[in-house]
């Protein structure tokens, strides 16, 4: 069958049965206008879902990034601190050191210093 008897057998077939392709075509063809519409809609509901989604990921990060910050400032102050303290004893427990160094002058007060610290 050439081409030629297929578009004339196939134009008689539509003249015949315009009816049914106008019936079948109409609701095509609004079903594809109105998906565009909602595509569209569709389109727009999710770009703004991505921007939320983006701007929510933004502060999560920058909040994460302030937690942090405060975190390792409250450890250093900490670690500060505690070395302060430490120093703080340490000069103390030498003062402590000096003054019991001051106090055993003599042999006598030697022996019994040891005597103590070897009972206590």
């Amino acid at each position: 069958m050439t081409w030629a008897i297929w578009f004339k057998k196939s134009w008689e077939w539509c003249k015949i049965n315009w009816k049914f392709i106008l019936g079948i075509s109409i609701p095509i063809i609004i079903s594809i206008l109105l998906r565009k519409g909602n595509a569209a809609k569709i389109y727009k509901k999710a770009a703004e879902s991505r921007k939320e989604q983006l701007e929510a990921l933004e502060k999560a990060n920058s909040l994460e990034k302030e937690a942090k910050e405060k975190a390792q400032k409250e450890f250093l102050e900490s670690v500060d601190d505690a070395n302060k303290r430490h120093q703080k004893a340490v000069k103390e427990i030498d003062k402590q050191e000096k003054e019991r160094m001051k106090e055993i002058d003599t042999a006598d007060k030697a022996t019994e210093a040891i005597k103590r610290k070897l009972e206590g």
